[in-house]
């Protein structure tokens, strides 16, 4: 499993640079065991452990988030100001997993309430349509 880790991160987007800059190996030494001139297997335990705990947290690190579609919310049996719009959101993650984000806004301040995230986007656009 840790192995499998390291692959990944060495894989994903971050570069050289940052790994090294995160976990202090030299950037030739990662270079070496990105480009198969030295095996994962015959890395320093020290290293891999470094390696393997920076995927642990870059694997839910939010890398990318795509709007899909804003949904106008009916307030009309609330005493608020404000517009109300649901917000969908494809959110993709370090380890390259997907969950889909509904959040709701006021007046665009989407720190309001607590997001909620859903495997497929079917499943979101069915909470939405079932909130409104």
């Amino acid at each position: 499993m840790i192995k499998e880790n390291i692959e990944k991160l060495l894989n994903s987007e971050l570069t050289n640079y940052r790994i090294s800059k995160l976990t202090g190996i030299d950037q030739a030494t990662l270079s070496r065991f990105k480009n198969g001139k030295t095996k994962i297997g015959d890395m320093k335990l020290d290293n891999a452990l470094k390696l393997n705990n920076l995927w642990e947290e870059y694997k839910m690190e939010i890398v990318n988030t795509k709007f899909i579609e804003g949904f106008e919310k009916d307030m009309d049996n609330v005493v608020s100001d404000g517009v109300y719009e649901y917000t969908l959101s494809k959110i993709t993650f370090g380890d390259g997993s997907t969950k889909y984000e509904v959040n709701l806004e006021v007046d665009g301040d989407a720190d309001v309430f607590e997001p909620k995230y859903f495997d497929k986007e079917e499943e979101a656009r069915e909470y939405i349509k079932n909130d409104m």
